[in-house]
């Protein structure tokens, strides 16, 4: 806690006079803290809810993916050499 002095001036009759005012002050960041906690709760919540993919599944689905990405190739060159040879193929 940070404490201040204020000093304020008093007219009187005759002279100015001074007092002095002690303040605290504190820093807060407000409820920033508490929603952040609430937003990483609700993502982990997420992210439990989510089945875990085993190694063999997702060895298949590499797999898989890799083979729909070989036959699109192939169709990629097939059509680049249909083009090439003058069958007018699509561009």
């Amino acid at each position: 806690m940070a404490r201040s002095q204020i000093f304020t001036p008093i007219h009187g009759n005759t002279a100015l006079t001074w007092t002095t005012t002690y303040t605290t002050t504190t820093m807060t960041r407000g409820n920033q803290r508490e929603q952040d906690r609430a937003k990483a709760q609700k993502k982990a919540a997420a992210n439990k809810a989510k089945p875990k993919e085993s190694n063999t599944g997702l060895a298949k689905r590499k797999e898989a993916d890799a083979e729909a990405l070989r036959a699109k190739q192939k169709k990629k060159e097939e059509e680049k050499a249909a083009a090439d040879a003058g069958g007018g193929g699509k561009k």
